[in-house]
């Protein structure tokens, strides 16, 4: 095998793109310069040149979801093949998938094998424009995306609602159009609260509802109750009903209509629990709510008991869509972000997207963008011990800054005081739980800057005290102090590094002294690679060696 060449091996040398695309089963392979590559066992692969350098920008958000923003707009000439006609005759070109990468050659030879190329993005081919009257037939402009299907993949299925096509007798002033419920984790088991003299005790509270599909058709008649639209680990649940009777039923797996999983209880007259034709208040518009105290909800499909560990969580709600995920790069963080468990429930028609965009991203350490394969976690420099810099760059030997020195947040977003809500309970219709963060060498710096700035945040999918307690040590690590970004460029060998990359900078005329950074932003223009790198704003970490 090919060792991969020293940075003096490199010098010297120029850059060719490669782009790989399987249209239907058939590989085409396209470069910035025809060329052919070995591989480490000495098979050469042909590129047919036929695209230009591209021009493209891939960015985080700095403790974000943002993938839709990254793509790579793409032109490529097809040899004899005509696209319109293609197109008209039902082979699509669209979503095909596609890998951009790229080399380095000197005097027209590549210095790498073809597995020591640099993957950019593998993604799929998105809206083709076709038929220029301009243009060879061959001729095609697409962007290449990762695809994430996010805005339109539901948690819970469209078709998962309590309706007369998915039962027969449903309870229609409370119970239909209902999504089924999505059980996180063991909701209402030992949610701990706070004493008014800072004690903290645990209690059990009813915290998801239940569903009245199929009725109660006379007084001390059967009827059941959905509590879940899925198998469950628990094996009963405690209830409490609209007259306040409480009882433990065991848990029931059943079929709707079509044919949904979904996980019941059974009330008759050996149960405590009140139907709609008791003779009970509010018996005209009854309610239920439920406690897992014995056992949890949606089974964990990467191990055992409920699915309620944040790594665990994330990546399977990532799996529901159709987006390209680097399963090693999420498999190397899930037991550290495992200490982090969610609990509650979800019955509205939230996309994926905009649930981890709410609720699991601002509360955890991770940033996820895009990567050479596909969607990728990145642990932020903050969170990380004394992270390992990739690269040393010093200005004007090799790297030139190409902008003012920018704080990424304004004085008004700073934090150095919060209070998180959690325990939420839906049938008290309040959180219970109240945890005040007020002091730490972050929070000293920060209000000896700012003064004090306070905050309250609602955990809605959190009752875990533990996990609590990270997440406020974790906002305020990261909003006390704030942070500076700039723009910097290099030649192409540095092409390498990739959003999230920890590297250290160095600038006498700034008087930045080897202060680490961190990549949120790479761009390729003109031969030359663009990064923004983030610097913390933070003097306990950083290096203030005067130059």
């Amino acid at each position: 095998m090919k060792l991969a060449p020293s940075y003096i091996e490199l010098l010297g040398s120029d850059i060719v793109f490669l782009m790989n695309l399987d249209w239907n089963g058939q590989i085409f392979r396209f470069s910035t310069m025809p060329i052919e590559i070995e591989t480490d066992d000495g098979i050469t692969i042909s590129f047919q040149g036929a695209i230009d350098d591209p021009s493209f920008r891939l960015e985080s958000s700095i403790l974000g979801f943002n993938v839709e923003s990254n793509s790579i707009p793409m032109e490529v000439y097809f040899d004899n093949i005509n696209v319109s006609q293609q197109r008209f005759q039902g082979n699509l070109l669209d979503e095909s998938s596609c890998e951009v990468s790229y080399i380095l050659i000197r005097e027209f030879q590549p210095v790498t094998t073809y597995e020591q190329r640099v993957v950019l993005m593998n993604g799929k081919v998105k809206q083709p424009i076709f038929g220029h009257i301009d243009q060879p037939v061959g001729y095609v402009a697409f962007s290449i995306e990762n695809e994430t299907d996010d805005q339109i993949i539901q948690i819970v299925d469209p078709e998962k609602k309590i309706s007369h096509q998915t039962f027969s007798d449903p309870h229609d002033p409370t119970a239909t159009g209902k999504v089924y419920p999505f059980i996180i984790g063991s909701p209402g088991n030992q949610i701990p609260q706070t004493t008014s003299t800072g004690g903290i005790f645990n209690s059990n509270i009813y915290c998801t509802p239940a569903y009245l599909y199929n009725q109660q058709n006379s007084a001390g008649g059967v009827f059941q109750l959905l509590v879940a639209g899925h198998s469950v680990v628990a094996s009963s649940v405690e209830l409490v009903d609209f007259a306040h009777n409480t009882d433990s039923i065991t848990i029931e797996s059943e079929l709707d209509i079509l044919g949904n999983k979904i996980s019941s209880v059974t009330c008759n007259l050996l149960t405590n629990l009140e139907g709609n034709e008791s003779t009970s208040e509010n018996a005209g518009n009854p309610y239920y709510w439920v406690r897992w105290t014995n056992g949890g909800g949606f089974p964990n499909p990467f191990g055992d008991g409920a699915l309620e560990f944040a790594g665990d969580l994330l990546l399977y709600l990532l799996m529901l869509t159709k987006a390209n995920i680097d399963f090693s790069a999420f498999d190397s963080i899930r037991s550290y972000l495992n200490v982090y468990k969610f609990t509650g429930y979800i019955n509205t028609d939230i996309t994926v997207q905009q649930f981890i965009q709410s609720n699991m991203i601002p509360f955890l350490p991770l940033e996820i963008v895009n990567g050479p394969n596909g969607l990728r976690p990145i642990i932020p420099m903050i969170f990380r011990n004394n992270p390992t810099a990739l690269f040393d760059f010093v200005v004007n030997e090799n790297c030139r800054i190409t902008s003012p020195i920018s704080p990424s947040i304004s004085s008004d977003e700073i934090t150095n005081e919060i209070t998180l809500k959690y325990g939420y309970s839906g049938f008290f219709d309040k959180y219970l739980g109240y945890y005040t963060i007020k002091d730490s060498e972050y929070t000293t710096i920060s209000k000896n800057r700012f003064g004090v700035r306070k905050e309250e945040i609602e955990l809605q999918f959190v009752t875990d005290f533990a996990t609590v307690q990270r997440i406020g040590s974790n906002i305020l690590r990261q909003k006390a102090l704030g942070y500076f970004t700039l723009d910097i460029q290099s030649d192409f060998e540095y092409g390498y590094l990739y959003l999230g990359d920890v590297v250290t900078l160095t600038s006498t005329i700034h008087g930045i002294d080897s202060i680490k950074c961190q990549i949120i932003a790479k761009e390729y223009q003109d031969k030359q690679w663009n990064y923004t790198l983030m610097i913390e704003d933070n003097p306990i970490v950083n290096n203030r060696n005067i130059l």
